[in-house]
């Protein structure tokens, strides 16, 4: 499945409430995007982050979103917002250039354990 498959299929998922197969389906899209040499394949990482927002796991989304920035490298003003939404869920705004230059600099295996200190 291509990239857009993927993102048509999630949606579609999340808009019936369906989080648990649209988890998954993201999680795939990870891998075989990766696997097919897709450039934006860790956008599926995006896709884990509406889906935990809506499941209003904060903690997680903002993880989540850590990684889209690492491999990003760089702030959409989209992302942005995102990011300040999440964290002021979670009562931590004044952090959030903080969040931005370790989730820029923290690989993904290390991110939750520098995000937990954060928090």
């Amino acid at each position: 499945m291509k990239f857009s498959g993927y993102l048509d299929e999630i949606g579609k998922l999340v808009k019936g409430k369906n989080y648990d197969a649209a988890w998954n389906l993201a999680n795939k899209g990870v891998i075989d995007l990766a696997n097919q040499g897709e450039e934006m394949w860790y956008m599926m990482y995006y896709q884990m982050v509406i889906i935990l927002m809506r499941e209003k796991k904060w903690v997680g989304a903002l993880e989540k979103m850590g990684f889209v920035l690492f491999h990003l490298k760089q702030l959409h003003p989209a992302h942005e917002k995102v990011i300040r939404r999440i964290m002021k869920k979670l009562d931590i705004e004044e952090k959030f250039d903080q969040f931005v230059s370790m989730a820029k600099a923290t690989p993904q295996m290390e991110l939750g354990d520098r995000l937990k200190k954060l928090l």
